[in-house]
């Protein structure tokens, strides 16, 4: 599955936010995993599937490498939200102060996982630069 697209929502007065149909589709199996790194401005949102093949391959192997204390920082900061019958999924409250969610947000789909952030904070901090895609070359 590949999460593509740009949607506005809007987080209800349970921090519950409504799925575009478009990445709902992607999350089949009714859940989404959502992990947010303290000091991003925004939220990655995993299909649970997806997110324990990149946890379970590269952080919690049994190598002999002790990774406990990142162990401990990917599990207190990663949460799985159920999807409900009308589409939406809840955001905890220590994710919306973390990355400044009012009431509005931006989903953007970013291939394996989309991205969620607080409309103000992404109209601030992400200029619509679109130059950037004038060096990409695709091969068909």
């Amino acid at each position: 599955m590949f999460f593509s697209g740009e949607y506005e929502r809007t987080l209800d007065a349970k921090n519950r936010v409504a799925l575009p149909p478009k990445l709902k589709d992607c999350l089949t199996d009714g859940t989404v995993m959502l992990f947010s790194r303290p000091k991003e401005p925004f939220i990655r949102a995993y299909r649970v599937d997806e997110w324990e093949e990149m946890i379970n391959g590269h952080y919690f192997k049994d190598d002999g490498i002790d990774r406990s204390v990142l162990q401990r920082q990917i599990g207190k900061n990663s949460e799985r939200s159920e999807i409900d019958g009308q589409g939406r999924f809840t955001i905890s409250p220590k994710f919306c102060e973390r990355i400044e969610i009012k009431k509005d947000i931006i989903m953007i789909g970013v291939g394996k996982r989309f991205e969620i952030w607080s409309k103000e904070v992404y109209l601030a901090d992400n200029d619509d630069d679109s130059s950037i895609l004038d060096e990409l070359v695709f091969p068909y």
